[in-house]
């Protein structure tokens, strides 16, 4: 994986995985394990760190008429070829997609480095959803900066709590929702308010 990531880097290359359920664009395009029977056609583009969470998700939104413009499974092993920053670059100047939801990890640097992008570099709005983040067993999320941060000897925190990642999205204007059905709600609200020009 090491080697591909040095090859991925080289021509500018993103790769999704390890881990990864792939890529789609509802009734166009897609690769990989994500049921295409769960999208739709529409405005919300996804960016996932969640396993098997995402169709489900997916589906819920169709339900309430809320498609998808793309959807990108980063995956969930600790080293990850492509991060939440690349992924919403690209659905940041995406013409298809107005709004971005993330699902996320509650214990992972990935996260914390998403909304600081976001609060950064991101005009669309963005809605944020941390699976497992009421679960009382705790669950080690790595990811691939700290993994190899540590290996090399600059050490890093693996872990961040779980009240550090909603501030952190929080701090960046980004709703938290806190199970998947708020979602459906969440959503419009954030392209309404964009609209208006209110964040």
């Amino acid at each position: 994986m090491i080697t591909l990531l040095r090859e991925a880097q080289a021509t500018h290359t993103l790769i999704l995985g390890s881990g990864s359920q792939g890529i789609i664009i509802p009734q166009q395009f897609s690769v990989g394990t994500l049921d295409p029977n769960c999208y739709l056609p529409g405005p919300i583009g996804i960016i996932s760190h969640c396993d098997r969470l995402t169709d489900d998700i997916a589906q819920t939104l169709s339900a309430a008429g809320l498609g998808q413009s793309m959807v990108i499974s980063l995956g969930t092993d600790g080293l990850n070829g492509s991060n939440f920053e690349q992924w919403l670059q690209v659905l940041e100047e995406d013409e298809q997609t107005a709004t971005i939801l993330l699902l996320g990890q509650p214990n992972s640097n990935g996260e914390m480095r998403a909304a600081d992008y976001v609060a950064s570099a991101i005009e669309k709005p963005v809605v944020a959803y941390l699976a497992g983040r009421g679960a009382k067993i705790k669950r080690h999320f790595g990811d691939s900066l700290t993994i190899v941060a540590n290996q090399l000897s600059h050490k890093r925190p693996l872990l961040t709590s779980v009240e550090q990642t909603v501030q952190a999205f929080e701090n960046a204007n980004i709703p938290v929702a806190e199970a998947p059905w708020e979602l459906p709600i969440f959503l419009p609200l954030a392209m309404e308010s964009r609209h208006l020009g209110t964040d």
